[in-house]
């Protein structure tokens, strides 16, 4: 890269990593203002208040699953400047909407909305990193993009749970909704194309035969190779998502007796902290190592010892805050997955390929919460310490499967031997 492209790629890298920060925030939000919204919506005293807040959670990331494949084939076309701009004001009207819900069903409205806005922003920065950057330093620019995003989970832990006590949790999300439009209007001044978006050019199709873009989609769906990665991602994500997102603040209040609600906010945030970490960590690893594989194996088995430890060895907060830490650190197993999948197909299929990836891990991160939700329903609060202590169970069960998975993942020399010729797809439909 010369200095010009190389200034210019980081510029434009830059304002998209800064939306990125309110798609994290939006992610976890939720799992901190539990209690006021259980009030708000007359949820204290419901047989299904676990299943309805979790789902609440989850209209999120449905959102954000299915929104997926559409995502990759709109930044493959119309390019990530547009497709981000457009994502990011039907954030606003979704944040808006669930700041100003009168019940949980409008609530969920909001949620689902924000959820299809922010969907878009990852896939276009990994495109950005793909035109923008040289192919080594992909696992590298990909960590730093989950770092910057990460703040924006450790944003809505403590901070946001101070913020929650002075103007409560509406004025906070309105306040939000203002800063997502803010960001939505940078996003449009600033990101560029490397080169003009062509339909027509780049997907090597005419206008009106997307069908072969299906034809595409479906020729990565054959690629057995995805599989166990995109398994692991999904518990991976997931079982993270369950702690940071829904489920650990009121858990480990519980578990812990005595501690405050910032407390344990604060202690979500060493596991968003840690994958903001591990992400530059595993990213650089990858690139150094030239391998995708051993990274995942060594951070996916440093992974489960720490979920084992948290359930089965008691210790003191102060402790388990740093278990925590590299509990997250590790979790980013799954980042390296995006540049696995990218350098098994061609690159002007990126955005496709990398979305398809994309779509099993937010399918866990709306199902494992979920999960947890039927847990917290089907057993009997007066034992809240048994509760948890299952539901861990539960999520260190899918760590495991995770993990095994990871093991199955192909070595990058048998991939090297695939061909995927995309180039000889019959043009007319």
């Amino acid at each position: 890269m010369d200095t010009k492209n190389k200034d210019k790629a980081y510029m434009i890298w830059g304002i998209a990593a800064c939306v990125y920060v309110i798609v994290f925030f939006h992610r976890v939000a939720t799992g901190v203002v539990k209690d006021e919204m259980f009030e708000a919506f007359g949820l204290t005293n419901s047989e299904e208040a676990g299943s309805l807040f979790a789902l609440l959670g989850s209209m999120y990331m449905y959102a954000y699953m299915f929104m997926q494949i559409p995502i990759g084939i709109l930044a493959d076309t119309l390019g990530p400047r547009k497709t981000i701009t457009m994502g990011t004001m039907l954030a606003t009207v979704g944040s808006l909407i669930f700041a100003c819900a009168p019940h949980i069903v409008v609530a969920f409205i909001g949620r689902f909305l924000v959820g299809i806005g922010v969907a878009v922003v990852f896939v276009c920065i990994l495109k950005i990193i793909a035109e923008w950057f040289p192919k080594e330093k992909f696992g590298t620019m990909s960590g730093c993009t989950s770092f910057i995003g990460n703040l924006g989970a450790i944003l809505a832990m403590a901070p946001l749970a101070y913020l929650n006590s002075f103007i409560g949790w509406r004025n906070s999300f309105l306040m939000i909704s203002g800063i997502t439009l803010i960001l939505g209007i940078l996003g449009w001044c600033f990101i560029k194309e490397r080169e003009p978006v062509n339909p027509v050019e780049e997907m090597n199709v005419e206008c009106n035969e997307w069908s072969r873009i299906w034809e595409v989609i479906k020729k990565i769906l054959k690629d057995r190779a995805l599989y166990p990665i995109m398994i692991a991602y999904a518990l991976t994500f997931g079982s993270t998502m369950a702690l940071t997102g829904t489920w650990g603040v009121s858990m480990f209040q519980d578990l812990y007796k005595g501690i405050s609600k910032t407390t344990a906010a604060n202690a979500m945030s060493f596991i968003t902290l840690g994958v903001a970490v591990g992400g530059i960590i595993i990213g650089k690893l990858s690139d150094t190592m030239k391998s995708r594989r051993k990274p995942m194996i060594l951070f996916g088995g440093m992974q489960l010892i720490c979920w084992l430890i948290v359930v089965f060895i008691p210790m003191p907060w102060i402790v388990l805050n740093i278990v925590f830490f590299i509990l997250g650190l590790t979790a980013t197993s799954f980042v390296v997955s995006w540049a696995y999948a990218k350098e098994r197909h061609p690159k002007q299929y990126a955005g496709i390929t990398m979305s398809v990836v994309n779509f099993a891990g937010f399918l866990g991160g709306a199902i494992v919460p979920q999960l947890i939700g039927v847990v917290y329903d089907k057993l009997p609060h007066d034992n809240m310490q048994m509760v948890w202590q299952t539901a861990l169970g539960v999520l260190t069960g899918l760590i495991s499967i995770a993990f095994i998975c990871i093991l199955c993942i192909p070595k990058e020399k048998e991939v090297e031997q695939e061909n995927y010729d995309f180039n000889k797809l019959d043009k007319t439909t």
